[in-house]
């Protein structure tokens, strides 16, 4: 359901999520939760008038609450939301991402927690790590590429891309890692100009993004931190220690690095999906000089499409059940916490088609 306030995935007897675009407050009311907001309406002598109104969000099937406006908690509305397990992901003004408020964790497991930290203080396993996590990306990575072959110089940018990719395989310590994937970044980018119909990338831009595809590309890798915040919170793992991405104050070195694996399948994609579609035009975008941030018009077009994507299910393995992108992106953590654990070999998910 979308109604311009809020947007729900799924159906009421799975666990759903909220995108919330309207100031308000979030309270407890009968038990559940409620939001409440202020709306303006026309009167008939054509005048604006303000008038109360507000939601009810159901606890027991809700996942995770993305707020995107300015908004006003209370102590007992962040009982019920730890009670219920409920996660709640806080953005700007601009689309990006600020934090979130986690459930009390309910997967404690401090072993997992020492290996984790075992892995990044060892500069081998935290290499191996970190490698397959770029081998990973960068695969998915050229798989997009090999979707578009026939625009324009595609198909050198390819070629190009695997040469590069074998050097992020053959790296022997993280900043030559880095380094590497970095330089394939910069090709694959380059590339997608030759994709896109319509508007253009020009190059990575970022804090902020300086046009209408970079300002996409930043607010859905912000939408994926967010939604790989919750699916970590269902695993013992500690979003601030990463393997890839160096651990510091007040950033889910985690949530970035498992980011990479999937921003070529989940937000790239979606851009050149929006953009050669004709989806998004000029009224989503605010834009000044060296600076373009999606309008609220525009986050909440893009949201939709991202929530319908992380809905679409998919066959990994002949003989498996369909698994949904969201809930790949929850294995992704289980394969992690397997392979802190020894029990086999963390192998970043890799696009088949």
């Amino acid at each position: 359901m979308f109604d311009g306030l809020w947007l729900c995935e799924g159906f009421r007897d799975v666990k759903n999520s909220f995108y919330i675009f309207r100031a308000g407050t979030l309270r407890k009311k009968d038990n559940s939760l409620y939001y409440a907001y202020k709306t303006e309406d026309p009167a008939p002598d054509g005048e604006l008038f303000s008038r109360k109104a507000g939601v009810h969000i159901p606890v027991s099937w809700v996942r995770d609450i993305f707020f995107f406006s300015q908004t006003d908690l209370n102590t007992q509305a962040l009982g019920l939301l730890s009670k219920h397990s409920i996660n709640c992901h806080f953005f700007n003004w601009y689309g990006s991402y600020l934090g979130s408020f986690m459930a009390r964790d309910y997967v404690l497991a401090g072993e997992t927690v020492v290996a984790q930290v075992e892995h990044y203080l060892d500069p081998e396993k935290r290499l191996a790590i970190a490698r397959e996590i770029l081998a990973a990306s960068s695969y998915n990575l050229l798989r997009t590429l090999a979707r578009f072959a026939s625009h324009g110089r595609v198909r050198d940018f390819y070629e190009e891309g695997k040469a590069q990719r074998e050097r992020i395989l053959q790296s022997r310590d993280i900043p030559t890692l880095m380094g590497n994937e970095g330089a394939l970044r910069r090709l694959y980018y380059t590339a997608l100009d030759d994709i896109l119909d319509g508007y253009k990338m020009n190059g990575r831009s970022m804090q902020p993004p300086e046009n209408e595809v970079n300002a996409m590309i930043s607010y859905g890798n912000a939408l994926l931190y967010a939604r790989l915040m919750s699916s970590i919170h269902e695993t013992p793992l500690n979003p601030t220690v990463g393997f890839l991405h160096e651990p510091s104050l007040r950033r889910v070195s985690l949530a970035l690095d498992l980011a990479e694996i999937f921003k070529p399948l989940l937000v790239d994609r979606l851009v050149i999906w929006l953009v050669n579609r004709k989806m998004v035009n000029d009224t989503h975008f605010f834009k000044e000089p060296d600076l373009c941030y999606l309008s609220e018009s525009g986050r909440k077009v893009f949201t939709r499409a991202f929530d319908e994507r992380l809905k679409m299910t998919i066959k990994i393995n002949d003989g498996e059940q369909n698994r949904s992108y969201r809930q790949l992106l929850t294995d992704e953590c289980h394969k992690l916490v397997a392979h802190l654990r020894g029990e086999r070999p963390f192998e970043g998910f890799r696009i088949r088609w």
